[in-house]
C-alpha cells in the first residue's frame, strides 16, 4: 500500500490541476455562448439617461484584445443642462482578463502619475445594493491635458445571483475562475486639488445611469435563454457595421 500511495496522490493532483485549468479556461461550461449572451446585453444600454446624452467612441481592436473585452461600450455622456461630461467604459469577458488592466496600472504605464492611493468609494442608490468602487485621480505628463478622476468596479453575473458592483482589493483572487465578468469605469476631468474622497460629477451621473442599466444587466443573473443564438447576434452586428459603412460612403459622396 505504501508503494501505491505516491501514485494515487499524484493522480489526484493531476485530476485537481486539470479541473482547475478547466474552470479557468471555461472548458467545463458553455463559455462562448454564455459570454456572447452577456455581451449582447450591452447593446441595450441606453444612450440617453435623464439630461445625459451619450455618443459612442470607437475603440481599436488591439485595445479590446488587451482588455479581454468580448463586448464593450465606450460612451461619452454630456449633461445638456450643466455641460459636464462623463465617459463610460463598460466591458465583459473572462475574469482572467477583465480582473486585470485597472486604471492604477494602465494610467502610470502611459506616463501619468497617481495623485494619491486609490480608495474605496460607496455609491448608495435607493432600492439597490450599495455599489462599491475604487477611485483615484491621475495627472498626465502634459500639463495641458486635464487630470482624470476614475471610478472602477466589477459585477460577476451568477445564475440565481444578485446584481452587485464590488471592488475587492485582490480582483484576480476574487474573480479568478469566473467565466464571465463585467467591469465598469466612470471617468471625468478632475480639479487641480481634487482628492479621491471628494465628490465628483461621476457620482451624480452614476446615480442616474446605474438604475437605468440595472434591469438590463439583471438578465445576466439568470440562465442564458434557450432561444439565444450567438451567431444571429454576430450576424446582426456585422450587418449593422456594413450599414454604417454604407452610410459613411453616402455621406462622403
Amino acid at each position: 500500500m505504501g508503494r501505491i500511495l505516491p501514485f494515487v496522490l499524484a493522480a489526484v493532483a493531476v485530476i485537481a490541476l486539470t479541473l482547475v485549468e478547466g474552470l479557468k479556461t471555461g472548458r467545463w461550461v458553455d463559455l462562448d455562448r454564455r459570454t456572447a449572451y452577456c455581451a449582447s446585453l450591452l447593446t441595450q444600454i441606453p444612450d440617453r439617461v435623464g439630461d445625459w446624452v451619450g455618443e459612442d467612441s470607437t475603440v481599436e481592436e488591439n485595445i479590446l484584445t488587451t482588455a479581454g473585452a468580448d463586448g464593450y461600450i465606450s460612451r461619452n455622456f454630456q449633461n445638456l443642462t450643466s455641460g459636464e461630461r462623463v465617459n463610460v467604459w463598460l466591458i465583459v469577458g473572462h475574469a482572467h482578463d477583465i480582473a486585470e488592466h485597472t486604471p492604477d496600472s494602465c494610467y502610470p504605464s502611459q506616463g501619468a502619475s497617481q495623485r494619491a492611493p486609490h480608495e474605496n468609494y460607496t455609491i448608495s442608490i435607493e432600492g439597490q445594493p450599495d455599489a462599491v468602487f475604487w477611485t483615484a485621480v491621475f495627472d498626465p505628463k502634459n500639463a495641458a491635458v486635464p487630470s482624470a478622476r476614475v471610478f472602477w468596479s466589477w459585477f460577476q453575473p451568477e445564475t440565481e445571483g444578485e446584481l452587485r458592483w464590488i471592488a475587492p482589493s485582490g480582483p484576480r483572487w476574487a474573480f479568478g475562475n469566473a467565466p464571465t465578468l463585467y467591469k465598469m469605469y466612470f471617468t471625468a476631468n478632475a480639479g487641480k486639488d481634487e482628492k479621491p474622497q471628494d465628490n465628483s460629477v461621476c457620482v451624480e451621473f452614476a446615480k442616474e445611469f446605474m438604475p437605468a442599466i440595472r434591469p438590463i444587466l439583471e438578465q445576466a443573473t439568470r440562465p442564458t435563454p434557450d432561444s439565444f443564438d450567438p451567431t444571429a447576434t454576430t450576424s446582426a452586428a456585422t450587418t449593422e457595421a456594413a450599414d454604417d459603412a454604407d452610410l459613411s460612403d453616402d455621406d462622403a459622396t
